[in-house]
């Protein structure tokens, strides 16, 4: 499991900044701070649920283009095949 101690402390130079900008050197208040975290930490999963489902996306694409067709029946290998005949044939009927 991370600890997210450490990921809180990668935006102490973010909450510094917000500290001296805005509340003078001060401390921030309790309910920024924890904001700041949580958003922090809100957006660190975000991004992981995007590059899984990017992961995911791709292990897809690349079942449905190669391995799928390696466990076709005999009607949807016949299907396939003339279907990409007759896109041959359209592409070889337009002009370029």
């Amino acid at each position: 499991m991370p600890d997210f101690k450490k990921i809180i402390d990668l935006i102490k130079p973010l909450k510094e900044w917000i500290s001296q900008t805005f509340f003078e050197g001060k401390e921030l208040p309790n309910w920024l701070d924890l904001g700041i975290d949580y958003l922090f930490i809100s957006l660190l999963l975000l991004m992981l649920i995007w590059l899984l489902l990017f992961v995911l996306s791709k292990i897809k694409k690349l079942w449905r283009e190669y391995f799928c067709p390696l466990f076709y029946k005999k009607e949807q290998k016949k299907r396939r095949l003339q279907r990409k005949r007759f896109a041959e044939h359209l592409e070889s009927e337009l002009p370029l």
